[in-house]
């Protein structure tokens, strides 16, 4: 008799602990384009979720792989994409300069005259509407890429920087479950409790103003920030829905 509670009580644990166990996930990462800092961190977020047993995949621009740490565990997969020249290069660049050439394949250094160029616009709105383009272009050359594809059809969760809206693109069209983080506090309010918050004091991306501002640059500052929210991002979501 004492055997026996012993062998059901010996069963009880081992399903306890089973239960309590993490269970090994196939999880992915984007790293943010043109953004080396983001896919450092990301990295690092692989290498930790590498060591409690699960199995993350990295995906990132082929000119910001050099951001990811030597030290990388081998069972962490990286997969890489280019980009090309799209609309939005175009109308940033004209027809003839070499940047908006639909056959090159972006560098690093084509990354940062593209920041560049658009720094220096004057108009809040039309950087918020290029910025949109161009990631929502971008995103589109990701999704369409067969091997993201592939690594999308077995992802079981995202893990996602809240700056790259194509993370929350692909989750939606993967059915697949999101969560969120994000290393900057100057991003567009794309989520509830993303900042900036409260939109009035603290700048958004691209507006150049700091955290003491006028009247009129935080209500120009609150006005940027909505319009990212309500016309920015559903612009993004939908061209790239209609296209992958």
């Amino acid at each position: 008799m004492r055997a026996a509670s012993r062998l059901v009580i010996a069963m009880m644990m081992l399903n306890v602990r089973r239960s309590l166990a993490v269970r090994p996930t196939r999880i992915t990462l984007f790293g943010f384009p043109g953004g080396r800092s983001h896919v450092s961190v990301a990295a690092r977020l692989a290498v930790e979720l590498e060591s409690k047993g699960h199995y993350p995949t990295l995906v990132v621009v082929d000119f910001d792989a050099p951001a990811i740490p030597r030290d990388i565990s081998n069972n962490i997969s990286v997969v890489t994409t280019s980009f090309k020249a799209s609309a939005a290069h175009r109308d940033i660049f004209g027809k003839t300069h070499p940047l908006a050439d639909p056959n090159r394949n972006f560098t690093w250094h084509d990354s940062l005259q593209i920041a560049d160029r658009i720094t220096a616009m004057q108009d809040p709105l039309k950087q918020i509407q290029l910025i949109s383009r161009l990631e929502s272009e971008g995103c589109l050359q990701t999704l369409q890429n067969s091997d993201v594809q592939e690594v999308l059809r077995n992802t079981e969760f995202i893990v996602a920087d809240a700056a790259f809206h194509c993370s929350f693109v692909a989750a939606s069209l993967y059915s697949i479950p999101l969560a969120w983080y994000t290393i900057v506090g100057l991003i567009p309010p794309i989520l509830d409790g993303v900042g900036p918050s409260p939109a009035a004091y603290v700048p958004t991306f691209g507006s150049a103003l700091s955290d003491n501002m006028t009247l009129f640059e935080a209500t120009k500052n609150w006005f940027n920030s909505k319009t990212i929210q309500w016309i920015g991002l559903p612009i993004i979501v939908k061209i790239i829905c209609e296209e992958v």
